[in-house]
């Protein structure tokens, strides 16, 4: 059976996991340059905007981002599914798709696609 004092270092472990979730709420600019790393592996034209200031809701809070993003449609979501995977607890609450037009600089010639996504990333008081 498990022991206390191992149980314990668990509970701890997965404390400190879950702490390392959470956004520092004083520096926003981590996951900024997150997301403007990940745009520029999938080559994608983004502008990143905080729309309030974070939300507090049962002793977390949420910073609300609005994203644009322009490029190939499978780049668009591709990148969607890296920043899904990236450290902080985030959610995806919107995704609107415009469709552009013929992307000159691209390889391939894809008609581009301009995305709009509203997502939170929670935060704790350092």
């Amino acid at each position: 059976g498990a022991t206390l004092a191992g149980v314990g270092a668990q509970l701890e472990e997965d404390r400190r996991r879950l702490a390392q979730t959470f956004l520092n709420e004083g520096n926003t600019l981590d996951f900024i340059r997150e997301v403007e790393e990940l745009a520029g592996v999938y080559r994608l034209a983004h502008q990143l905007s905080v729309t309030d200031s974070p939300r507090r809701q049962v002793g977390v809070a949420a910073f609300t981002f609005n994203l644009e993003l322009t490029g190939s449609f499978a780049d668009v979501v591709r990148f969607l599914a890296a920043l899904e995977q990236a450290t902080w607890w985030l959610t995806v609450d919107n995704v609107r798709f415009e469709a552009g037009a013929r992307a000159g600089a691209s390889e391939s010639g894809a008609t581009s696609v301009r995305a709009t996504v509203t997502l939170r990333v929670f935060t704790q008081s350092p």
